[in-house]
């Protein structure tokens, strides 16, 4: 055990504060298992265990004390005594590691997203990646455990990057177009509309054929348009996807009385599939919010509707056909054989 002097006895003690284990869920020889495979670690009051950029390859549990999981100088979370954190990365790691990944693959763009600083002198348990393969494949049931407890975690996440980012996205989203004609109060708007993603490497943000919902800000990370099983354009940090597809729903339920949100979104599907080529943080603007917010904002209203109908003019039979040449640039026919 490396528990920094303890015994094992000691730490199945702290580990029972812990709430993975407080409920009685896991075994006593499951806990031991546990407390053979974690290291004990102590951390004065301001001092980080974390940092933005870290490479995710560990979770901590909090036996003793609060930390605070931060990002831009702002506080998104509290964590107190029998707390986890780090646990997304942590079975993300896993995954690949079970996969057959080495570690410098199995670490690549697997980045903390956050700082976590101890507010108070701590004392934590740390849970490495590699021997976390090697205690889920001795107790199933802690890994069924662990992985309930990223999902949890990460949908948690979302909601609290999508409450508390609305500052730094606004700043981002005034450098994008149509949003760049949007007035601060409707933008303030916009972004506090958002719900926010935090996709996996390889994962399927929006598959081709779906109703189109809204426009995805990629704010982290790095996208791709996937046709036809080929890359068609790269979508990166501080671009968007799907502007053109929102603004053709928002334009036909202004034009077309009548027409409900959900059947316009029916009629624009998407027509690829937006794929995460690395672990990324993307916020969606719903359609629903666009189209409230674009009614009393006139600049971005007609910019949208300029991208509707340079999109339509592109799909025109008229753009598409191929050019014809006048009987003068003809190249003349070939000499008959002798």
């Amino acid at each position: 055990v490396g528990g920094g002097g303890m015994g094992e006895e000691e730490v199945m003690e702290r580990l029972k504060r812990v709430h993975l284990f407080s409920k009685g869920d896991v075994d006593e020889s499951c806990m031991a298992l546990f407390a053979r495979a974690i290291r004990f670690r102590t951390f004065k009051a301001g001092s980080l265990v974390t940092r933005v950029g870290d490479v995710g390859d560990k979770m901590f549990f909090i036996c003793k004390g609060v930390c605070n999981a931060a990002r831009e100088g702002e506080v998104l979370e509290r964590l107190e005594e029998g707390q986890c954190f780090g646990e997304v990365s942590l079975m993300r790691m896993c995954h690949r590691i079970r996969q057959g990944m080495g570690r410098a693959q199995a670490v690549e763009n697997l980045e903390r997203i956050a700082d976590v600083e101890a507010a108070t002198d701590c004392e934590l348990f740390e849970l490495k990646a590699e021997d976390a393969v090697g205690l889920m494949k001795k107790a199933p049931r802690l890994s069924f455990m662990l992985e309930r407890l990223a999902e949890v975690r990460k949908e948690h996440q979302q909601q609290v990057m999508a409450s508390k980012g609305g500052a730094g996205l606004e700043a981002k989203l005034r450098l994008v177009e149509p949003f760049s004609l949007c007035s601060p109060e409707g933008l303030t708007t916009l972004c506090g509309a958002m719900s926010v993603k935090l996709g996996e490497m390889g994962e399927t943000i929006v598959r081709a054929k779906s109703p189109a919902n809204g426009v995805w800000f990629v704010a982290k990370g790095r996208c791709v348009r996937m046709r036809g099983g080929s890359e068609a354009e790269v979508i990166g940090e501080g671009q968007c996807y799907g502007t053109t597809k929102a603004a053709s729903v928002v334009n036909l339920v202004l034009t077309e009385n009548g027409v409900p949100l959900a059947e316009a979104a029916l009629r624009h599907k998407w027509e690829e599939d937006f794929v995460a080529t690395s672990d990324c943080e993307v916020y969606l603007l719903s359609t629903h919010s666009l189209l409230e917010v674009a009614k009393g904002e006139d600049a971005m209203l007609k910019a949208m509707r300029a991208m509707v109908h340079e999109a339509a003019a592109l799909l025109s039979p008229r753009h598409s056909s191929p050019r014809r040449l006048s009987p003068s640039r003809l190249s003349p026919p070939p000499p008959p054989p002798s």
